[in-house]
């Protein structure tokens, strides 16, 4: 419920199955959900650039789901199988999609949107949301070795807020606890009194 208000600042959800992504200011038509990437655009533009983070984080997938119920399911599971083939870990260059902090918002954004997929309809969404769950994992995998843990900036914070997350969408609460502890002593160490 936390997290979904992320997503507030995408108004244009319906139009993301047909290609097109807005937020804030920025708007990319791709033509299709299958022709959609995340190949920086706006060089001209540098006030545009965290387009492409909004894109990779799917802090917009819960409001997808809220919205467009099966539907959007359907879409954020294209969309990650999307994302991993076009963008692969490996082959000597990691695409920015594949930074810490983009793999943590993305835990984030995408274990909040199958959290609220109604119960009636997790029947017939089975793939898409193993697809969701196979990404959470291979996102999991790759943040327990890269996450940032240096302290100074909020990058840390997100790690370890979504490795916590990671956990308890793909195993459930059990085990979670140094995690969580890990993630608020993070917190603490970054607020002033």
């Amino acid at each position: 419920a936390h997290w979904a208000r992320a997503g507030d600042r995408f108004d244009h959800s319906a139009e993301i199955k047909n290609g097109v992504f807005h937020t804030k200011a920025a708007r990319v038509d791709f033509g299709s959900l299958e022709a959609m990437d995340w190949t920086p655009r706006f060089q001209d533009q540098p006030e545009l650039s965290n387009w492409a983070y909004d894109f990779a984080s799917f802090s917009y997938a819960p409001k997808l789901v809220h919205e467009h119920g099966a539907d959007g399911v359907r879409t954020v599971a294209r969309l990650v199988q999307l994302l991993e083939r076009k963008h692969p870990i490996g082959g000597g260059r990691l695409h920015f999609v594949w930074t810490p902090i983009s793999v943590a918002l993305r835990i984030m954004g995408l274990a909040s949107a199958a959290a609220i997929v109604p119960r009636h309809e997790r029947g017939e969404l089975d793939d898409e949301i193993n697809a969701i769950r196979a990404h959470i994992a291979l996102c999991e995998r790759y943040l327990r070795v890269f996450a940032e843990r240096y302290l100074g900036y909020n990058h840390a914070a997100f790690g370890l807020v979504a490795l916590c997350v990671a956990h308890v969408a793909l195993r459930g609460r059990d085990g979670a606890k140094a995690l969580a502890s890990e993630a608020l002593a993070s917190i603490e160490e970054q607020v002033l009194d």
